[in-house]
């Protein structure tokens, strides 16, 4: 029997020993992902697998041709959808051979954040204040626009597919079953993190979850009662960072290959910048 055999005979142990625990995570992720995360991406994942052809191509490099770069495009499209759907769309890029390695590599490792939607609702409804979290999003933009302007591998974009009415019926299934890749990992990690931390107390669980998953920690964050400045600062790293869900997400969601020491490189100082932003937009406020 090898090790990875044995490791999960033990984690099915642990899993029927913790059930009324993952029974409980599994339903609160639930609420999460069709809450929170599913309204943010399918809708527009769905509008930008349509748009990215042949025809708006042509009409977005005569009105913005700055976005005529795939680097630009999918900065754009990253900042819109946040790194989840931003994957499933350079894998889609990647699968019709419309963009480089060296671009995919580029904008994997420069544009990591959460939806737009997610951080200005999501986070705004739980801070109570749509302009904070509108503030949060802005800071987290300044500093992806900082990345991108650092020797980007500007390549003009290359679309020739042509839009076909059955082209919604394929967006609507490779979005789907994308976000339903993206809810089990998100489940799955959050019931091992829940599992690992019941033997600690509130705060170290709190702190452990912080590190773990983004969506949870950044909602549980804005809603305790500290100091406004605390939690600010708190989301913002955990914005900037990502969590080990987000890293783990990107890596298995990902169809091409990227060096993720550069990728942990530029999350370490997002979150750092993130950090010093955030706190002096507390002395301007």
């Amino acid at each position: 029997m090898t090790i990875i055999s044995l490791l999960l005979i033990v984690l099915i142990i642990i899993v029927i020993n913790n059930y009324p625990v993952v029974l409980t995570t599994t339903i609160s992720s639930l609420s999460l992902f069709f809450n929170n995360l599913f309204p943010s991406l399918f809708l527009l994942l769905v509008l930008f697998k349509l748009l990215l052809n042949k025809q708006t191509y042509s009409l977005i490099k005569h009105i913005c041709p700055l976005l005529s770069y795939s680097v630009y495009l999918y900065t754009l499209t990253g900042i819109i959808m946040g790194f989840a759907g931003n994957t499933l769309l350079l894998n889609d890029a990647y699968n019709k051979k419309q963009i480089s390695n060296e671009e995919l590599e580029y904008i994997t490792n420069r544009v990591c954040l959460p939806s737009a939607t997610f951080i200005i609702f999501s986070i705004g409804t739980a801070l109570s204040s749509y302009r904070l979290s509108t503030y949060l999003f802005i800071i987290q933009v300044l500093i992806i626009l900082l990345f991108v302007t650092i020797n980007p591998p500007l390549h003009h974009a290359s679309f020739d597919n042509d839009f076909k009415i059955k082209d919604i019926n394929k967006a609507f299934i490779s979005s789907g079953n994308g976000l339903f890749m993206l809810f089990c990992y998100v489940t799955t990690l959050s019931c091992i993190s829940a599992i690992l931390t019941l033997p600690l107390s509130d705060n170290a669980a709190l702190t452990v979850l912080c590190f773990s998953e983004f969506a949870s920690s950044t909602l549980k964050i804005a809603a305790i009662p500290s100091s406004l400045l605390s939690r600010l600062i708190i989301i913002s790293a955990i914005l900037g960072f990502g969590s080990i869900s987000t890293h783990i997400q990107i890596k298995v969601l990902a169809d091409y290959s990227y060096h993720y020491q550069d990728f942990l490189k530029y999350r370490i100082i997002q979150c750092l910048l993130s950090i010093l932003l955030s706190t002096l937009l507390i002395f301007f406020l």
